[in-house]
């Protein structure tokens, strides 16, 4: 029987930065198996894969919450020889999701 993981990534997101990022995830979306951006019809044992941004909210006492983006997937084995996949498939097209995260490193030194 074939193991199955779970995948979840959240970050928060530069508000500067989210429009532009809102846009790059909406043309991906128009082929989420085989854009330039994470390709999950090019990630065999995927399941379920979703890019996806959290807008700003707040909590139930009302301290606001920071907008987030969000990489799922549900695939075949385990998650970490996925990630692995993911990075060698799509590391480009992570570079410039997670790049309008905050945090996230601006190139190498």
């Amino acid at each position: 029987m074939t193991t199955q993981s779970a995948l979840t990534i959240v970050v928060p997101v530069d508000a500067e930065q989210r429009p532009a990022l809102r846009a790059l995830l909406q043309q991906a979306g128009e082929d989420p198996a085989s854009n330039d951006l994470v390709p999950f019809g090019l990630l065999p044992g995927t399941h379920f894969g979703r890019l996806l941004i959290l807008d700003e909210t707040a909590d139930l006492s009302g301290a606001p919450l920071r907008p987030l983006v969000m990489l799922m997937a549900d695939v075949d084995g385990p998650a970490d020889a996925y990630l692995t996949r993911l990075v060698e498939v799509a590391g480009s097209g992570l570079d410039r999701l997670f790049g309008a995260c905050d945090g996230y490193p601006s190139g190498t030194p």
